[in-house]
């Protein structure tokens, strides 16, 4: 049901309509509505994640079959995960400037929608890749010298299994919380308005950072 109503949506962008319309002020009213839909169907397949997978089942960490995932490997850190990156903070520029999102907010709320199909191809993908490189539990890392290994050493899938299941996944769903926050505010009148904002952006980009480390380098001593 969930892969229906993402689906539903993921079709393309919405139609603006022309400004100073009937039309045009009924859609400013409902696109802030659908843009929290999409951002909390987003959030529920997140944390729907994982559903394919048996997560007390330990994770086959043989180099034959390893070495077979090292195309996606490179696919996943040199070219989705900044890609990913970049779509959250396209989002966060629209929404972090309050000022004019307040003063004009349908072209900018508009902008969430176009941007939010390829953060669902994108999540998607990502849930897909790290499914399909670690596929059940990471045995605990006993040593960090396998040359033979590399990028795949054992210390690393468990660093990159905690990082993006656990920190990266919670940071997107709070990201996806504020985001949520912030649109709806925009209904309120302006003195019944919180002081919200995109706190999360920070410590979203910090989370990315840390999963790009553990896939291309050491991000501290796991020893």
């Amino acid at each position: 049901m969930l892969e229906e109503h993402l689906e539903e949506w993921y079709r393309g962008p919405v139609s603006l309509p022309e400004p100073d319309t009937t039309e045009f002020k009924q859609f400013e009213r409902l696109q802030g509505d659908l843009a929290i839909k999409r951002f909390e169907l987003l959030s529920a397949h997140l944390f729907h994640w994982p559903s394919t997978i048996t997560r007390d089942a330990p994770t086959d960490i043989s180099i034959d079959r390893l070495r077979s995932k090292k195309d996606i490997h490179t696919h996943f850190h040199s070219s989705l995960l900044p890609l990913l990156k970049q779509h959250f903070n396209s989002v966060a520029e629209v929404l972090g400037d309050l000022t004019e999102l307040r003063k004009d907010p349908a072209p900018r709320i508009q902008r969430v929608l176009e941007i939010q199909p390829y953060l669902h191809r994108d999540l998607d993908q990502m849930i897909r890749i790290i499914d399909d490189i670690i596929p059940g539990k990471v045995p605990e890392p006993s040593q960090t010298n396998d040359q033979h290994f590399e990028h795949f050493k054992s210390y690393r899938l468990f660093g990159l299994d905690n990082c993006i299941r656990g920190e990266l996944r919670c940071r997107i769903a709070g990201f996806f919380y504020d985001s949520c926050i912030i649109i709806e505010e925009l209904k309120l009148p302006a003195r019944k308005r919180f002081p919200s904002s995109l706190g999360s952006q920070h410590s979203l980009n910090a989370a990315f950072d840390t999963t790009l480390k553990w896939l291309n380098e050491d991000p501290g001593n796991p020893l």
